[in-house]
């Protein structure tokens, strides 16, 4: 990759979307001060997978009082009445662990989750509901959405597509255009993931056999980039208008790249700038690569031998993580436990400079946690509601939250 190229993406990387509308909705009474802006610079790099023995250093959990680095206002109320029997998440700023020296931190529990305080600056609502009303986006455009999902079931390949306005609005997308296509196993589907809903909030992109369909919020019109050969199902953004044909399974491997006017932008290996030079084992990765002002972050799938909270019956390599670079590297832990969905905690965005957000998914729904990156403080950010569990699978994507991005000076 040439040095040019990489101030391309660096710049793509961190200045892709607009501040959300606070002001508006419903949540506007949760807003509290806003963070001062930093002025520090973002610089990914593409890591190499180093096999490395890591030690294990356990750490006892003690009660840590201030609130987040970044300025944001925290409570140590949680926001239900304690569940009998569960014994609340502490927060802890050491390590629970180390795997091939890289510190890591363990996620609350599910039960844990319902206890954690309100991320009081949240740019979501607490609750999203889409079982609420819902208007057509061609009777009610918008610029940008804040979020994108889609439903499916075993009898319907796409439900629905809807859209969260800044506003608070959900609204309906016609996707009849949008036709399934060969997954990797070689069944017909149709395909919509994290990387629905574009970095700016603009764009909604679905990948097809041999091309992408583009759908603009604003203007409702539908657009064609044709990409030959190349496999497409995991097409992920990089960008505002730039779209990469991933590669999850060679994260180093240089692939397609493509504005959405239908250019051959080159090719390049984003999707390796997820990595933290661990071994991965059998690990794989999952969701979206999600960029802020400090680093990246990115989910795998169990595999790779990261210790496991003692007392629980889970082996080294049974649980999700992810992987974050802010500053240096750092790991959360999901552990496995009863009720969790595989590849439950897709990373959404940074919500704070180095505050992510990823889903827990569960066999009770899913909520939105925010983690503190290189500390155990854990917020509730928001739940989706209004999805028919056991029957109808619901898939999130997230535009770039105001707080991952900063112009750069050149």
């Amino acid at each position: 990759m040439t040095d040019q190229r990489l101030h391309d993406l660096l710049h793509e990387s961190v200045s892709d979307v607009t501040v959300p509308d606070l002001t508006d909705a419903a949540w506007r009474s949760g807003i509290r001060a806003r963070r001062r802006r930093t002025a520090a610079l973002a610089a990914g790099a593409t890591a190499v997978v180093v096999g490395i023995a890591g030690a294990v250093a356990l750490v006892h959990h003690a009660p840590l009082a201030q609130g987040p680095s970044t300025g944001v206002s925290t409570s140590s109320t949680p926001t239900t009445d304690p569940t009998p029997g569960v014994t609340p998440y502490v927060a802890d700023p050491a390590p629970d662990a180390h795997y091939a020296g890289v510190p890591v931190w363990w996620s609350p529990t599910l039960a844990q989750e319902e206890r954690l305080p309100a991320y009081l600056d949240s740019p979501l609502p607490a609750t999203i509901d889409l079982s609420g009303p819902v208007a057509p986006l061609a009777d009610h455009p918008i610029r940008r959405a804040v979020a994108a999902f889609a439903a499916s079931s075993d009898g319907t390949p796409l439900e629905y597509v809807r859209v969260l306005a800044p506003d608070g609005r959900l609204l309906s997308v016609d996707t009849s255009p949008v036709q399934p296509m060969t997954d990797p196993e070689g069944n017909q589907r149709i395909r919509v993931g994290a990387s629905l809903l574009s970095r700016s909030g603009e764009y909604l992109m679905f990948p097809q056999e041999h091309s992408l369909l583009v759908y603009t919020l604003r203007t409702g019109q539908w657009r064609t980039i044709h990409t030959g050969t190349a496999p497409t199902w995991d097409a992920t953004w990089i960008g505002n208008t730039r779209i990469s044909l991933a590669d999850p399974a060679h994260p180093l491997r240089s692939v397609p790249e493509y504005s959405i006017d239908g250019t051959n932008e080159g090719s390049g290996n984003v999707t390796g700038m997820g990595l933290i030079g661990v071994p991965l084992a059998s690990s794989q990765i999952y969701g979206r690569m999600r960029s802020g002002l400090n680093g990246n972050a990115q989910a795998f799938t169990a595999g790779a031998p990261i210790p496991e909270p003692r007392g629980t019956a889970t082996q080294p390599g049974g649980s999700d993580w992810i992987a974050a670079a802010s500053g240096t590297s750092r790991i959360l832990l999901i552990p496995s436990e009863a009720g969790r969905q595989k590849q439950c905690c897709q990373v959404d965005g940074w919500i704070a400079p180095n505050t992510v957000m990823y889903d827990s998914s569960s066999s009770t729904g899913t909520r939105l946690l925010a983690w503190d990156v290189g500390t155990g403080r854990f917020w509730q950010v928001s739940r989706l509601t209004g999805v028919t569990l056991g029957e109808e699978t619901l898939v999130a994507s997230y535009a770039q939250f105001a707080a991952a991005r900063l112009p750069l000076p050149f």
